[in-house]
């Protein structure tokens, strides 16, 4: 009767039990540490955008005023 136990629950929850981790050590943490690796080199390459210079944000904002500006008359 124990053969039988460990036969048929025993090792059948035991390999669900390490494919759930492998699932969880690849896949999802792999998803997670991913998604962490592009926020960090999206952070990296946005770092060069902030100069503390007010007059270069003016200048952004004008382009994009007007580029916004072009689209709409563009499109009407």
């Amino acid at each position: 009767m124990d053969e039988f136990y460990d036969r048929v629950f025993v090792k059948r929850l035991l390999t669900a039990a390490w494919l759930a981790s492998v699932f969880d050590a690849m896949g999802i943490d792999g998803v997670v540490h991913g998604l962490a690796a592009l926020v960090q080199a999206t952070g990296r390459k946005l770092r060069a955008l902030q100069s503390g210079q007010a007059q270069s944000y003016v200048l952004g904002m004008f382009i994009g005023a007007v580029i916004i500006l072009a689209v709409v008359w563009l499109s009407a």
